[in-house]
């Protein structure tokens, strides 16, 4: 299915990124294929993370006031009425999330688009397949 990850690469084993300090912190993943956020949630939760997810934009907004994550992910393909970009912009103008950073997931590589990137509020993107170490690195870098 084009719209899935690669659930093998998120296996739990051999991970070098540890949950970084004492404090829990909140993730946010808005993430539209059920099988997706599942398997990423209990990858983080694992590690210690309290995960919050969104099925789409309109449900990411409301949540994200709701639970004040410190990190959000969002998958860009979300839906027409409100893709990730336009989630991710929303969010950022909110005055409470001008601080947190949001990751965009792509579904491939060639949808790397650095100008939507920056112009939508997000401080990076990482591309399908998500593997556990990319994945967990974007946590470390912007939760430390």
């Amino acid at each position: 299915m084009a719209d899935s990850w690669d659930i093998t690469a998120l296996n739990m084993k051999k991970s070098p990124v540890k949950p970084l300090s004492h404090h829990t912190y909140k993730i946010m993943l808005v993430e539209s294929n059920r099988q997706n956020r599942k398997k990423t949630v209990e990858l983080m939760t694992t590690l210690g993370y309290q995960v919050y997810t969104a099925n789409d934009g309109f449900d990411a907004l409301s949540k994200s006031i709701d639970y004040q994550p410190d990190l959000i992910f969002i998958y860009t393909e979300l839906s027409e009425d409100l893709d990730g970009y336009q989630t991710s912009k929303l969010i950022k103008s909110n005055h409470a999330f001008s601080n947190t950073p949001i990751v965009l997931i792509t579904n491939k590589a060639t949808d790397f688009n650095p100008h939507k990137t920056e112009t939508s509020g997000a401080i990076t993107q990482i591309n399908k397949p998500l593997d556990k170490d990319k994945l967990l690195a974007q946590i470390s870098i912007h939760l430390s």
